[in-house]
């Protein structure tokens, strides 16, 4: 697993940015990148957790700070391939055992359930 940062950006004309510019910090797996968020200085409340790309938001210092702990530095180009790798991964399978559970519970009659 890795930890990441994008490029810099600048606050578009009319964006409500409080940084002049700022990146995102983003890792394969959510539990390196609190760690990693930790170690360098962040707070845990400052995690966007956003379903397609779940990151904090970093200033340029502290962008220094995570490239100087590790991070990998990424182009935007290379942020568009990681996003997409990560939605083509499979989702989870669920074990047979448990769709056989669920389709036989679905048989039993609800007034079952009740003790009727």
């Amino acid at each position: 697993m890795s930890v990441f940062v994008d490029e810099l950006r600048s606050a578009r004309d009319g964006a409500a940015w409080r940084w002049s510019s700022a990146c995102h910090l983003y890792a394969d797996g959510a539990d390196e990148l609190h760690a990693f968020a930790v170690a360098i200085g962040l707070n845990r409340s400052w995690f966007q957790d956003r379903p397609r790309f779940p990151h904090y938001d970093l200033t340029e210092r502290m962008r220094a700070r995570a490239v100087a702990a590790g991070a990998t530095e990424q182009t935007c180009r290379e942020v568009a391939e990681w996003l997409r790798a990560r939605r083509a991964k499979p989702a989870r399978r669920v074990d047979a055992s448990v769709v056989a559970a669920l389709a036989l519970a679905a048989t039993i009659p609800t007034d079952y359930w009740r003790g009727t």
